[in-house]
């Protein structure tokens, strides 16, 4: 039997060399570039209150499960404590409009901010990213990464918390990130992930159309700029253009699609004509829509979709919360399906008051709209 190879024993001290390298790393207290005094590191740097002392650190943000106060000297410093874990399914974003005022305010009284995790690798970092995003308009998630990684090279936050970031960005950094749209998506997207995990669907239903009515954004009433999904049988509008998920297997990548993708497709209002362009795709996918509510609330996993046209009901698709295949490969998950052949996308020249009736279109009944009346008003 032959003995390690000269190439096994050059990966071996190798590895070891980068183990070493990162040991330091971890202990180092890096500075984030630019002016400011923000630096990354990982727990240990805390025992170095003389290096702290020296970079001109005043604040602390600990980014772990971890009391603060179980440290020497930890009332000379003023602290911001996130408990965390650097999983995949963690909601780091949350935090994020309170770590980065926090930064901010350190900042303005002349202070120098360190934010730490346990390795300084994954959860400092993506604080780190947060604020620069925050601060720095021009950056993504991606820049902001590379930026760092010029004074801390293991810098590399974990899938999850990538797409957080991203969603902060598409948020706008937003200190009020109840209200913005997107977030809420994505944490229902999470709801819905967990039930579906365990063979259940979700316990809480969350329409989008009603969602944007609440914020008075949008309706799903006919009429404005939009293109319109109507059942091909009955002309019964079932979904504004606004309202279709963009699957497209060709759109093209951003430059920071580390993990980009949110859980629950986030909607494209090119989206139609995107799905549209591409022969082998043969399904519009859409968020949940409130005329969905009979089918949904009966609790089950997965069922189709009749249009709510009682005088019709045709079958126009299907839906399945763990998430279906499109023709054209894309899997979107959770996933509410209308089969391109089974439903008409108007132009909104179309839908106008002259439109439906000028183009020939049968209006079911409830929806035909009356002939102008003679006379004054």
């Amino acid at each position: 039997m032959k003995g390690i190879s000269d190439i096994d024993l050059a990966n071996v001290r190798e590895k070891q060399r980068l183990d070493e390298v990162n040991k330091v790393l971890e202990m180092s207290v890096s500075k984030v570039p630019g002016d400011e005094k923000i630096y990354i590191s990982g727990i240990f740097a805390l025992r170095r209150p003389a290096t702290l002392k020296e970079a001109g650190v005043t604040h602390i943000v600990s980014a772990l499960r971890f009391d603060y106060k179980e440290t020497k000297g930890w009332e000379n410093y003023t602290h911001c404590n996130v408990q965390i874990d650097d999983t995949d399914d963690e909601n780091l974003i949350e935090h994020f409009p309170r770590v980065v005022q926090f930064i901010k305010d350190a900042l303005a009284e002349g202070g120098g901010v360190l934010i730490h995790c346990a390795m300084g690798k994954s959860r400092s970092v993506s604080l780190a990213i947060a604020y620069l995003l925050a601060t720095r308009p021009s950056l993504t998630p991606f820049t902001a990464l590379s930026l760092i990684r010029q004074n801390r090279p293991l810098a590399d936050p974990n899938s999850g918390f990538m797409t957080q970031l991203n969603l902060w960005k598409r948020c706008e950094c937003t200190p009020d990130l109840e209200s913005c749209g997107l977030y809420q998506r994505w944490l229902y997207a999470t709801e819905v992930e967990l039930s579906t995990s365990i063979g259940r669907a979700p316990d809480r239903l969350r329409f989008e159309d009603e969602e944007k009515a609440k914020s008075g954004s949008a309706s799903l009433e006919a009429g404005d700029a939009t293109k319109a999904m109507r059942c091909r049988r009955c002309r019964t509008l079932l979904a504004k253009e606004e309202y279709i998920v963009d699957h497209d297997p060709k759109a093209p990548a951003e430059e920071d699609a580390i993990s980009s993708t949110a859980p629950l497709p986030l909607p494209n209002p090119d989206a139609a004509a995107a799905s549209s362009s591409s022969v082998a795709c043969g399904h519009f996918f859409l968020e949940p829509l409130s005329w969905m509510r009979p089918a949904l609330e009966a609790g089950d996993l997965e069922g189709r979709l009749l249009c709510p046209n009682l005088k019709c009901e045709a079958l126009v698709g299907r839906w399945n919360w763990k998430g279906l295949k499109c023709s054209c490969g894309v899997w979107v998950t959770p996933a509410f399906s209308v089969q391109k052949g089974r439903v008409d996308l108007l132009s909104p020249a179309v839908e106008r008051g002259r439109g439906a009736q000028a183009a020939g279109v049968r209006m079911p009944p409830g929806m035909r709209v009356p002939p102008p009346r003679d006379g004054n008003l």
